[in-house]
């Protein structure tokens, strides 16, 4: 994945900024997640990402659906059981716009699933024990034909390259990956691993440069161990670490994971991306440091592959907000804007660097549906009103209390020039606190001297973040 470049500026007075054990990115990506962008309006909508603060867009591709019976050569794109209609048009859409792409590859075909499938009601279509040497073909099949060279089937010169796949969607959860525990036992994590590897070796073989990332995990899982395993103690399990997070067992070579990019959801819908989880192993966005953490111990175990201390970069493919309206059970605009906010300062001080929005545009809304039985999650509405969320990803701006009456000022320049931090006190008029020159993506952090409750914001000449309002 080539993440945009950004210059980390830390202009501290004094004071560090508070960071992650390794460090916060220097490199830092925003994306949307969104199947329109594989849809009809795919022009419309991947241009609109591009203006609302995007760098990428993420698309799930369900193996299930693109294949229509088992192909005669399933290494071959063009092999007459391949529909890969959707894909190349989200891919035509984001290259147009300046845009790269994650695609998620989730839900094996029928023949691609193990032996000794339980009814539909026990495992989901598409779950149950998928075939690592079927996903190992499709993998150099979608390698091959997103690797930049492939002829375009509209005539027009050759498809854009994708340089980041994740390999399932969600694996700790049996909605998606199925069966999760055995007699007690968790089996996911060695099933997944096969997967994984299949998926990585298959297409390195075929573009040795393609990087590929983990499926993100669902945030919280059951105590008891049943349909869901605790993000957390998933990944221990995948990269062979204890609860201490020491080696255990030592992997055997064919064992150890193969990724470059390790993936966590960490949803919290309705609540503050500072909230930790309550189980022990869940992960909202305050805890992917203790994600970060067992990657970081991994790889200093060489239980991980390839091998190398800080070589697996740390990505959320989703993350979003319930929104009312027009969802009555959802947050309001004004706190989706601040949530929202808060997430990419929260993840980027743990050393994430990608963060992907799920929607762009909210769905529809049918007659009757409320909380999650459909998603208004945008930063549009369905009509394509602007939600504040808008501007919140696209001129993020957060504050954060520091001990002695300072304050830790935090911003995603959108564009090149003189940022100025701007404050406003009760009844008064906003004045300059600080300035200095940026790059466009640029992080800026300064450390304040501000005590007291104030309205703060970021301008770039007329651009202008959200307020934000900092407490005492």
């Amino acid at each position: 994945m080539k993440l945009k470049a950004l210059t980390l500026t830390l202009a501290l007075l004094g004071f560090a900024v508070p960071a992650a054990a390794h460090g916060a990115p220097t490199e830092f990506q925003i994306g949307f997640a969104d199947q329109l962008f594989g849809g009809p309006q795919s022009a419309k909508w991947t241009a609109r990402a591009a203006v609302s603060g995007g760098d990428a867009i993420r698309v799930n591709l369900y193996w299930s659906y693109i294949v229509r019976g088992e192909p005669a050569n399933p290494l071959l794109p063009n092999d007459r059981a391949y529909d890969f209609t959707a894909i190349d048009r989200a891919v035509r859409g984001a290259d147009a716009n300046g845009l790269e792409v994650l695609i998620t590859v989730l839900s094996a075909p029928p023949w691609a699933e193990g032996p000794g499938r339980p009814p539909f009601a026990e495992a989901p279509p598409g779950t149950w024990r998928p075939d690592p040497a079927a996903l190992g073909d499709f993998a150099r099949a979608l390698a091959l034909r997103y690797s930049g060279t492939y002829p375009d089937p509209l005539g027009t010169g050759y498809l854009p390259e994708v340089d980041l796949f994740s390999v399932w969607n969600e694996p700790n959860i049996s909605a998606y990956l199925s069966p999760q525990f055995e007699n007690g036992t968790n089996v996911s994590a060695e099933i997944y691993v096969r997967m994984l590897n299949a998926f990585y070796e298959g297409a390195k073989e075929v573009n040795p440069d393609v990087r590929i990332a983990t499926g993100g995990t669902a945030p919280f899982g059951d105590p008891t161990g049943n349909r869901r395993t605790a993000p957390l103690a998933f990944w221990r399990r995948v990269m062979c670490l204890d609860s201490e997070l020491q080696a255990d067992p030592p992997c055997a070579p064919a064992e150890k994971p193969e990724f470059d990019v390790l993936a966590h959801h960490p949803i919290t819908y309705l609540t503050s991306p500072r909230i930790h989880a309550v189980g022990a192993d869940d992960l909202t966005a305050a805890d992917m440091g203790e994600l970060v953490a067992a990657l970081r111990a991994a790889e200093e175990a060489g239980t991980v592959k390839p091998a190398g201390s800080g070589v697996h970069d740390v990505i959320v493919p989703e993350i979003w907000w319930e929104t009312d309206p027009p969802d009555r059970q959802g947050i309001s605009w004004r706190l989706q804007a601040r949530y929202m906010a808060l997430a990419l300062y929260v993840l980027w001080r743990q050393d994430v660097s990608g963060v992907w929005f799920l929607q762009i545009r909210d769905a529809p809304q049918g007659d009757g549906d409320i909380g999650l039985a459909s998603y208004q999650t945008g930063v549009y509405t369905h009509d394509g009103q602007r939600k504040p969320a808008r501007r919140a990803v696209q001129f993020p701006f957060v504050t954060s209390r520091l001990p002695g009456g300072h304050l830790l000022a935090w911003s995603r320049s959108p564009l090149a020039g003189k940022l100025r931090i701007e404050a406003r006190r009760d009844g008064q008029r906003w004045h300059r606190v600080d300035s200095t020159l940026v790059e466009a993506g640029e992080i800026f952090t300064r450390n304040l001297r501000l005590p007291g409750d104030a309205l703060l914001r970021a301008r770039i000449g007329n651009e202008k973040s959200l307020a934000w309002r900092q407490r005492r």
